[in-house]
């Protein structure tokens, strides 16, 4: 078991060039299975690499106790095997719920940043994760049915910006198991693996088994495939952009590109996209907010009229005479104003707040009542089309229970919404009108009252 498992695990390792001689691996152990297998194969080669693990651990606080647990199995694992260990940790729940983020996507955030000040202070050159080809299914799902393209599809990378690798990503949960068994090595369960909360617990405990058992039992085989051709295409299609983004880039400083937009334009749509991103990625060295209608507004303003301007989640792009101009942005300084449509009745999604509004009609004798993210109003006082979107200069509505308007800013200070976070706070408006400042109050004027009869429910759920 020993031999095989481990010669397999140098083989790939080798074959994608994760390591280099006298690399300094922070191992990330979280005290489960897959990064305690992890961490004992790597010791076991690390001569044979000539690296030097170390152990880093980070702490979510999600599960109270049992992180806490967690943390001391991890310094434990150190001490026994006398191998450097840093730990920090973040109030991930709490940040989750003030950021209106999905636990999830709030962790992964904490964790690399916790991870780049590793790197960035010079505590050691790569960082290793204990991703799985199980999870690189489960991630190939998740992005399928949130409308990924052929980017996403790629999977996971076996070695990311040269920093971050993935050395069990080509081994599966079976043999990680039939290891640990092996090695009689000890680890801790993680209960959140089966809260089916979570998209990528329903995936793994749900759908996959679902998918092998009905419909195709080589599945793993076909993903893996499939990622693989996703991964070459991807690969090819990037060399072409970068190539491509040379030619046309009249400009180039750290905050700002100014592209020719004539000849960016000639270019076939694939390519323009791919462009597009590579060169939103040079600016903000993260790509993580930019999706589909991300691009696609770029786009639509390179075909509009010249002097347009466009501000998205970080950056401010400009049509000028011929040109493109992607400008960093600074949020104290300008903030994104955004707004979209909702559907009545019907739902609809915001990537930009992470959620997703569900509207409908009902009658007098639904005595539902308001609640934090649950509200219900007056449908005869609606007019004008209902939108989704956060603030503007001077906003005034009439918080609920008030007799006068109260503007907006007004309100959330007194609130004691941080500065900062007020542009992100989701606003339904009728017309010109607030209905509903989202999670905190709704407006006096359009309260259901004993004379209305058709009453509007909204109900607010966040996205993962």
């Amino acid at each position: 078991m020993k031999d095989t498992f481990l010669s397999k695990l140098k083989t790939y390792i080798l074959k994608e060039h994760l390591t280099s001689d006298g690399d300094r691996i922070a191992i990330a152990v979280s005290g489960g299975i897959d990064s305690v297998v992890m961490l004992d194969a790597l010791c076991k080669l690390g001569e044979e690499l000539n690296i030097k693990p170390g152990i880093i651990h980070f702490n979510h606080n999600v599960r109270p106790y049992g992180c806490k647990v967690d943390a001391l199995f991890v310094e434990k694992l150190a001490r026994d095997r006398g191998l450097p260990f840093m730990i920090s940790s973040a109030d991930v729940p709490e940040i989750a719920k003030r950021n209106k983020r999905s636990l999830e996507e709030t962790g992964r955030s904490e964790r690399y940043s916790f991870f780049s000040s590793l790197i960035k202070e010079g505590t050691c050159d790569k960082i290793a994760l204990a991703h799985t080809s199980d999870d690189q299914e489960e991630t190939f799902f998740m992005r399928l049915l949130k409308g990924s393209g052929p980017k996403g599809l790629s999977g996971i990378s076996p070695v990311r910006e040269g920093i971050y690798i993935r050395p069990l990503l080509d081994t599966c949960r079976k043999d990680i198991e039939l290891y640990a068994e092996h090695f009689r090595l000890c680890y801790r369960e993680d209960q959140t693996n089966w809260d089916q909360n979570f998209l990528r617990s329903r995936i793994r405990h749900r759908l996959i088994p679902l998918l092998k058992k009905d419909f195709n039992p080589g599945l793993s085989g076909v993903l893996s495939r499939t990622i693989h051709i996703f991964r070459t295409e991807d690969e090819f299609l990037d060399s072409l952009a970068e190539k491509s983004l040379k030619t046309i880039i009249i400009q180039g400083k750290d905050e700002e590109l100014i592209l020719n937009a004539e000849r960016l334009e000639h270019y076939n749509l694939v390519l323009k996209r791919r462009i597009l991103r590579l060169a939103i990625f040079n600016i903000l060295h993260n790509s993580a907010d930019v999706d589909y209608d991300y691009i696609e507004r770029i786009i639509k303003l390179l075909a509009g009229e010249t002097g347009k301007l466009l501000r998205l989640p970080g950056i401010i792009i400009r049509n000028s005479y011929g040109t493109l101009i992607l400008s960093k942005r600074f949020p104290e300084a300008e903030p994104v104003l955004y707004e979209k449509l909702l559907y009545l009745p019907g739902e609809t999604i915001s990537d930009f707040f992470g959620m997703k509004i569900k509207t409908e009609i009902r009658g007098q004798n639904d005595m539902s009542y308001n609640s934090t993210f649950k509200a219900r109003f007056d449908g005869s006082n609606i007019h004008g089309p209902l939108i989704l979107r956060n603030r503007r200069r001077g906003d005034k509505f009439i918080p609920l229970g008030m007799k006068g308007t109260k503007k907006l800013k007004d309100f959330l200070i007194d609130e004691k919404i941080p500065g900062y976070k007020r542009d992100r706070i989701p606003v339904i408006t009728s017309g010109d009108d607030i209905m509903w400042v989202v999670g905190m109050r709704i407006d006096e004027r359009f309260k259901v009252t004993e004379e209305s009869k058709n009453i509007v429910h909204m109900e607010v759920n966040f996205i993962e």
